[in-house]
């Protein structure tokens, strides 16, 4: 099992969290993964609540955006980084 933090504040989280589940497709089909949004110092008490109720990862990880994230989500500011 394995649960990914990734940043709520990220204005393109959408695409964030698209690339973390094509990611987790690629184990076991997705299933048993969890993704938590967080904004870096806690996690919301509704969800945290959930989470622990329902979900014990053998794994935990921070997703951490790369230039590819951005290429993908955002193809003029990438431009405009080069």
């Amino acid at each position: 099992m394995v649960a990914i933090l990734i940043d709520s504040a990220d204005p393109d989280w959408r695409h964030t969290a698209a690339r973390i589940i094509e990611f987790l497709a690629t184990l076991w089909g997705g299933r048993y993964s969890l993704v938590v949004p967080t904004d870096g110092a806690s996690i919301s008490t509704e969800f945290w609540a959930q989470f622990l109720s329902s979900f014990d990862p053998d794994y935990l990880s921070f997703y951490r955006k790369t230039g590819v994230d951005t290429k993908t989500a955002t193809p003029s500011n990438f431009e405009a980084l080069l």
